[in-house]
Order: structure tokens, then C-alpha cells, then sequence
């Protein structure tokens, strides 16, 4: 069909071109900052501290690390009306539309072909950036929309609800340039018990757990790893938990804790219940159990009722120690973004700061050591402290004045290793490292009296 436009997001001015002028990067080494000792031979010392216009600065790190980016997270300002001089509506969004747009496609270009962005945002212009996002960075290469708890119900915000819902969430965008990301997020604990685990192995230890684990995680199975595994479990015997619990005299109070304590032990058999006749009330099965693994790694069970000339085995085995923890999926409520988080890094950020638990996620699911890490809204400089400690290489960029203020005492904090809050314990960082500090080199172009 001819005369066809493309699907794309208008604003006013959207198709005036923004004219950069090329600008360099000056160090100012009085300020760039290294620790005075090296913690360990991953030190990195290269990172980049920016101070100037997130824009120019991001036209002036092209020449350098076009396509080099592994992971950019960035927060920018979510055009409440706090972030521009107040136009009216249409002109407002059109503002931060263009400003939004210029400086994506300049991430665009910085961005690793197997790399992602991340652009938190809340429910003012969610909608308006995503199809910015989709028209920059190409509707398929939207990966996921993430929803992030922020807020509590509770609070004195909480109590007046009579004309809207009260926030509670925000949204974090994700895309990549070309390439299909591999995302690794790290586990999450179970918050509750899943009682579809409730059969007790008898005549079982944790040391027979963890040499059945080797043998179902080796990637090539052999006979004698099926002997071995019919070893372990001929030994075991089976019984409910609750014949166990009776039996044993487990209070119910601690009936909760005993059950992730010995986790290793306890297991679900998902196939025919025929099979096993594990629900019912009874004493310990008086029956071995024989096991038999697959290529894939996934663990049988048979018992002597059952016809074993069968092909097929009918009943498989989950141990629960294997599912005591669960992928965070796009809706990530488990990361606590209130209370002690106004502290971290010994700066003060009000509402504006992101928690170091939200950052190690981001970065650690798609990053490994020594990859490049950037955020051109630096904000209290959550990004790169908590790029540090992963030892990630990282570029800040920030125009406000708090980029001295807040970032740089937060950062040397980091380098010196007194910062030991956020995620420091949980990575045990002891500090180490540096960065460089630059500036954005005056215009070359001249201005007449007028400043024209």
C-alpha cells in the first residue's frame, strides 16, 4: 500500500534538529581520586567522573566507546513539573520528549551490540517513552517492561485516597541494540513454603544430597552414574512430612523453619500418585526406592510396584533445596526502597535516590567484571558506587552542582572502603580502585557581545 506513514509518537518540534558542537573531555587530575593501596588485582582505575551537560558529554564519549557499553542504567527526571520551567502541558511533554530523544539516541550509538538499557520511569510519561523507546531503539528490541515496588501502603501519603490510587510502583524499561541478551538475575528466597513438598527421605544425609546433586548437575551421564545414583537413594526410605512431624514430636511452631532447614532432604514426586502412595497417612514405606537419571539431568524415581520394563518413567523427583529460591520475573517487590535507603552511601538524596540493591541486580544480569557500566543521570551517584563495589568499570555524567556535592564524597567513600553500607557486606568490599574527573572543554565557537 503506497502513501503509508510509519507508526510513531509526534510532539511539537520533534522534527527541529538538535545541532551539537563537537566538544572534548578535559581531566582535571586534582580532582580525579584513587585509593593510596591496592585492594586486589582487579582494581580498576579508568572510570569517569563527568561534569557538564549530559548531552555534550555523551557526543564527546562517542569517539571513545561507540558500541562499547554493556549495561546503561539511567533515572531521569520524570517531568513532574520540579524538572522545567512550568509551559503549558502540550509544551511541557514536548520539552522532555526532545530531550528524551536526543540524548537516547546518543546512548543508542555508546550502547554494545549485546548490550542493554535500562530507563527507570513512573507513570507521568511511562507511555510517552515507550514508544520513543520503540521508535530509537526498535519496537523488537523491547525486552521487558519491569514493575518496581517503591512505596508502602502506609504513611501519611497513604491516608488521602479520595480522588486517585496511591503510587506505589515504577517502571523500569529495558532494550537492547541488537544482539539477544542472556540475563542471569540473581535467585530470590521463597517467602512462603510450598507444600507440594511433603515427603521426608529417612536414612538420609546432607552429605547424600549434595554427592546426588554432583551426579544430576555432570552434563554426561554414564552407567556408573546411574549405579551410584540408585546407590544413594536404594538406601532412603519415604515418609509424609506430617506422619514425620507426629512421630518425631516437631512443634508446630518450628514446623515452618525445620521444613527450609532440611529442605535437602525433603521432596515432591510429580507423576501418577498410584505410584508411590505418598499422601496417605502411614508409617515409613517399608520399600527401597531406585533411581534412574536422565540425559537431561532430571532424576526418577521408581519403586518395587512398579513395572520397570516400562520406557517411560512415571514418577520424577523434585528436591526442594532446588526450588527454595525463584527467578524475580518483571515484578520485583522483594527489594526494600524505603527506610534505610535515604542513608546509603552517607549521602542525602531525597526523593530521588535509588536503593544499591536495585542497581546490583540490574547490573549483575546482564555484566560481568571489567564490563562498561554508564549512567549520563548520575543523581547521588548510586550507579557507579554500586558498579564499583561489583568491580564494573564505570562512566557518571552530572550537570548539577551535586555532582560535587553528593557524588564525589559518596565515591571516595566507596574507594576508601568506609562506605559499608548498601550492598558493601553482601560483596564484601574493602575498597580500592579510582576514577578520573573531567570536564566538558569550553565552545569554540565564538559569541558576540549579545552572547550570540
Amino acid at each position: 500500500m503506497t502513501g503509508m506513514t510509519k507508526l510513531e509518537l509526534t510532539w511539537i518540534g520533534k522534527d527541529r534538529e538538535t545541532k551539537l558542537e563537537s566538544r572534548i573531555l578535559l581531566e582535571e587530575r586534582d580532582i580525579s581520586y584513587y585509593a593510596n593501596f591496592r585492594a586486589s588485582d582487579r582494581d580498576l582505575f579508568d572510570n569517569r567522573m563527568i561534569f557538564g551537560d549530559n548531552l555534550l558529554a555523551l557526543k564527546a564519549l562517542e569517539q571513545e566507546f561507540a558500541g562499547k557499553i554493556k549495561c546503561i542504567y539511567i533515572d531521569p527526571p520524570y517531568n513532574t513539573g520540579s524538572a522545567f520551567e512550568h509551559y503549558d502541558d502540550g509544551l511541557e511533554h514536548s520539552k522532555w520528549l526532545g530531550l528524551m530523544r536526543d540524548r537516547l539516541t546518543c546512548l543508542r550509538n555508546l550502547l554494545a551490540d549485546d548490550g542493554l538499557i535500562f530507563v527507570q520511569i513512573d507513570d507521568n510519561e511511562m507511555a510517552y517513552l515507550t514508544l520513543l523507546m520503540d521508535e530509537i531503539f526498535h519496537r523488537s528490541n523491547r525486552v521487558n517492561t519491569i514493575v518496581v515496588k517503591m512505596s508502602e501502603v502506609s504513611g501519611v501519603k497513604m491516608a488521602h485516597t479520595d480522588k486517585r490510587l496511591p503510587k506505589l510502583k515504577e517502571y523500569i524499561l529495558v532494550y537492547k541494540k541488537k544482539e539477544n541478551p542472556v540475563l542471569t538475575p540473581d535467585s530470590i528466597p521463597l517467602e512462603k513454603w510450598n507444600d507440594e513438598y511433603k515427603t521426608v527421605l529417612l536414612n538420609w544425609e546432607k552429605d547424600d544430597f549434595e554427592r546426588l546433586d554432583r551426579l544430576i548437575q555432570k552434563e554426561t551421564v554414564t552407567q556408573e552414574d546411574v549405579a551410584a545414583c540408585n546407590e544413594l537413594l536404594n538406601k532412603s526410605r519415604l515418609q509424609s512430612m506430617s506422619a514425620y512431624f507426629r512421630e518425631n514430636g516437631v512443634p508446630a511452631a518450628d514446623q515452618v523453619q525445620w521444613k527450609f532447614d532440611n529442605a535437602w532432604r525433603i521432596i515432591q514426586a510429580v507423576g501418577s500418585s498410584s505410584v508411590l502412595k505418598l499422601a496417605k497417612e502411614q508409617p515409613p514405606i517399608d520399600q527401597p526406592v531406585a533411581g534412574l537419571r536422565s540425559s537431561t539431568g532430571i532424576l526418577y524415581l521408581y519403586n518395587t510396584e512398579f513395572d520397570r520394563s516400562a520406557r517411560q518413567p512415571r514418577v520424577q523427583v523434585l528436591f526442594a533445596q532446588h526450588n527454595l529460591f525463584r527467578n524475580p520475573g518483571d515484578l520485583w517487590m522483594d527489594i526494600k526502597t524505603t527506610g534505610g535507603v535515604g542513608q546509603e552511601g552517607g549521602v542525602l538524596f531525597p526523593n530521588g535516590k535509588k536503593p544499591e540493591k536495585l542497581l546490583q541486580r540490574i547490573i549483575g544480569m546482564c555484566t560481568r567484571e571489567g564490563d562498561w557500566v554508564l549512567d549520563s543521570f548520575a543523581g547521588s551517584g548510586t550507579t557507579g558506587a554500586v558498579a564499583h563495589k561489583m568491580g564494573r568499570r564505570w562512566i557518571m555524567i552530572e550537570l548539577g552542582e551535586h555532582c560535587h556535592t553528593h557524588v564525589i564524597p559518596r565515591m571516595k567513600q566507596v574507594i576508601d572502603g568506609t562506605d559499608q553500607g548498601g550492598i558493601s557486606k553482601a560483596v564484601q568490599w574493602k575498597g580500592g580502585g579510582g576514577y578520573r574527573y573531567y570536564r566538558l572543554a569550553p565552545s569554540m565557537l565564538e559569541k558576540d557581545k549579545f552572547g550570540q
